[in-house]
């Protein structure tokens, strides 16, 4: 009996000094390079999606905030911009008991984002304006 009362404390100081080193945020893992695979459209008239071939369009997120995307097609610029990663709600003006997301703000413009696995997908969906899908490179 006296040893379950030694357990105890021991199990506590052993699961309260442990730390989870799987857990990295969306800021790490959105840093590197994505190749565009696909722009989606929802309207009126369905969903269109426009498919791009590997190399045509480059993001390249650096760590210090900044976005270089290289473009070979004629329908998406190269340029250069700084993004964040924020918290938000997707109402214009928040109110205090709406639920806040993390947001993918592309030079000031905001922008829902989910990873999963090797896809990054962002866009302004919730506002029916397109989801782009990238494929991270390895």
């Amino acid at each position: 009996m006296k040893l379950k009362y030694l357990f105890l404390p021991f199990l506590l100081f052993l699961l309260s000094n442990c730390s989870n080193d799987d857990d990295i945020s969306n800021n790490d893992l959105i840093v590197g390079n994505w190749q565009l695979d696909k722009i989606i459209i929802n309207g009126f008239a369905g969903q269109t999606e426009t498919l791009y071939n590997p190399e045509d369009v480059i993001y390249k997120f650096y760590s210090n905030g900044t976005l270089e995307i290289i473009s070979n097609v004629a329908d998406i610029n190269s340029e250069t911009m700084n993004y964040s990663i924020e918290l938000d709600c997707l109402t214009l003006n928040c109110n205090n008991n709406e639920q806040m997301y993390e947001f993918l703000f592309l030079n000031g413009n905001k922008n829902e984002f989910w990873i999963e696995e090797n896809t990054l997908s962002f866009g302004t969906a919730y506002v029916d304006g397109p989801t782009f899908v990238l494929n991270h490179l390895q």
